[in-house]
């Protein structure tokens, strides 16, 4: 702000005093000095069900002369998919002073793929006196892409009579991986 001022010059000698002169004017305080901006690394990961999380004012500041506005792009609550953003801030005072930093928002996918692992139904035997493993299959994952799958039996195994486990293993393109195991009975309903 600004403020007047007035000198008075008095000479003083012993107990008397003597006006001189004076003299008026007006100081300007005035803040320089930038407010300080910090930004955090940021991993998050994906929502539930979703493939994306929401961006989050991941800046702070602060100022020796009090109030800072910050602004950040992207905005907040933008949605990112994963991978990773750089995230810029600027804070400003009230006297117009900047700064400014840049940070990386990264977004990670940490859902394996879904899989519906459900017993199967007792299959009989063939004349092989034995099934073959049927096929079983990732119903999806939550940002899509391609799904590496795999069971062991493999498909079209043959097997013997009886209860057999059947482990299933979907990997998504994130490196995500969900395994399950299926029951697989396999019954002698020929007549002998």
């Amino acid at each position: 702000g600004e403020y007047e001022y007035t000198i008075k010059a008095v000479f003083f000698k012993g107990t008397e005093s003597e006006y001189i002169d004076e003299c008026q004017g007006t100081v300007v305080v005035q803040d320089i000095t930038p407010p300080i901006v910090d930004c955090t690394l940021i991993v998050k990961p994906v929502g539930t069900g979703t493939c994306f999380t929401e961006l989050e004012n991941i800046g702070s500041s602060s100022d020796n002369c009090g109030r800072v506005t910050v602004t950040q792009n992207p905005p907040e609550f933008t949605r990112l998919i994963p991978g990773s953003t750089r995230v810029n801030y600027t804070a400003t005072d009230a006297w117009g002073n900047t700064a400014t930093c840049s940070e990386v928002f990264t977004v990670v996918d940490e859902i394996p793929p879904d899989l519906d692992c459900k017993d199967l139904e007792a299959e009989e035997a063939r004349d092989i006196c034995g099934g073959v493993i049927p096929s079983l299959s990732a119903s999806g994952d939550n940002c899509g892409g391609e799904i590496e799958a795999s069971q062991f039996p493999a498909y079209g195994a043959i097997v013997s009579l009886g209860i057999h486990d059947i482990e299933f293993r979907a990997v998504d393109s994130e490196g995500n991986i969900n395994i399950c195991t299926a029951v697989y009975e396999v019954r002698d309903t020929n007549a002998p």
